[in-house]
């Protein structure tokens, strides 16, 4: 129905909302360590928070300056995607072969798009740019270094990631299946449950667990970020 439409919603905003103005503590933190590691030096957490707040605010700009940029176009592909796919609001029946063909395009256009923008991270809390220079750097490390190593690179790591997070929504979602699909047709009736109590703190351990593999990730990027720096580097003095 329309309130449980808005209520999940309104509970997506506030989990973006978050991501935004939170994660730059999180991801500048993270990759401090990594990168400390990887030059062998020690590192406590007070250090760690220390560079993360300082990089706060470039990281932050960052961020808006890849919505700016990823934006337009990317609302351009979906627009383009949904017209296709969904002639006047209903799901086409049988899609002919070279418009299976633009969908496909378009898809890995926007792939690519987002995956340029993979090494703001590293070149904002790394390398201490912010806002369109970092963005603009990590387009160049992805693109203009090893391009086909630092894409499988990175899908590999993707993969990876997402298996992993399917895996554990899975497992949290087991025990009480029946109920949670309950409660994707009628909220309100799955909410009279007592037991749906168990599915929200499930739901919540299944978040907690999956931010335990976002370190991987941080750690294979950055592998390939500094394979990417180098190759981009030794190509732009030739």
């Amino acid at each position: 129905g329309g309130s449980s439409l808005s209520s999940v919603v309104t509970v997506l905003a506030i989990v973006a909302g978050v991501a935004v103005f939170a994660s730059p503590l999180m991801v500048s933190n993270v990759v401090y360590v990594i990168d400390s590691d990887y030059s062998g030096k020690n590192v406590s957490f007070r250090d760690a928070s220390a560079h993360a707040k300082r990089r706060y605010g470039s990281m932050l700009r960052s961020y808006f300056a890849a919505i700016a940029l990823l934006i337009l176009p990317v609302a351009g592909i979906v627009a383009a995607i949904v017209a296709i796919a969904l002639p006047g609001g209903v799901p086409a029946a049988v899609l002919p072969a070279w418009q299976i063909a633009v969908i496909v395009v378009l898809a890995l256009a926007a792939l690519l798009l987002f995956f340029g923008i993979v090494f703001i991270p590293y070149t904002v809390a790394v390398e201490g740019q912010g806002g369109f220079r970092a963005v603009l750097s990590s387009y160049r490390y992805a693109f203009l270094g090893n391009f086909w190593s630092n894409f499988t690179r990175v899908l590999t790591a993707a993969v990876i990631v997402a298996l992993a997070g399917v895996v554990i929504n899975w497992l949290s979602q087991l025990p009480f299946k029946e109920l949670y699909e309950l409660y994707l047709v009628d909220p309100m009736l799955a909410l009279q449950n007592p037991l749906m109590v168990f599915v929200i703190l499930f739901a919540l351990l299944a978040i907690v667990v999956v931010t335990f593999v976002f370190p991987f990730w941080y750690a294979f990027t950055y592998h390939t970020y500094r394979n990417a720096k180098y190759e981009y580097e030794q190509r732009s003095r030739r």
